[in-house]
This record gives C-alpha cells, sequence and structure tokens, in this order.
C-alpha cells in the first residue's frame, strides 16, 4: 500500500488486491488520523488485476490527509493508509 503526493496537486493511493472475493474498494479521506473518515471514493475489482489505484484530486497543498480503503465484502478487511 502506498500513498504518494504528485507535483499536479493529487494524490495517488495505490494497493493490492485482498483476493477475498471482494466486489469493490470503498476510498476514506480524513484531516486526522484516528476520526472523521468520510467516503470520497469507489473502485470497482476487475477481473485479473491483481493492483488498484485511486487518485484524490480534491486536495490543498501543504495539508495533511490520511486515508482508508476497505473493500465492500463482509468478510475483507481494512487496508490502512498513512498520511499524504
Amino acid at each position: 500500500e502506498s500513498a504518494a503526493s504528485a507535483s499536479d496537486g493529487t494524490i495517488q493511493l495505490t494497493w493490492k488486491a485482498t483476493g477475498g472475493g471482494e466486489s469493490g474498494y470503498e476510498v476514506y479521506r480524513s484531516n486526522s488520523k484516528r476520526k472523521g473518515y468520510k467516503l470520497i471514493g469507489t473502485v470497482a475489482v476487475q477481473n485479473g488485476v491483481s493492483e488498484y489505484a485511486f487518485e484524490d484530486s480534491d486536495i490543498t497543498f501543504g495539508k495533511k490527509y490520511y486515508y482508508k480503503v476497505r473493500c465492500t465484502d463482509t468478510y475483507c478487511y481494512s487496508i490502512r493508509f498513512g498520511s499524504a
């Protein structure tokens, strides 16, 4: 899992598929590490794809963000990213 800031004012998140029969992923963002996460997007699972990405372009330069990615199947686990 990784989060990288790009020079064009976006943050690119990447993660590997959980392989647990998930149907998609939900991407959450917060300004606080522990609370206030809000859904900012979804990514659909595609056959044969082992790595996924999401680009967050609704950001303010110099501000710190925290992300979580959660798969949308009951048996999946959350993937947590650090700050970006």
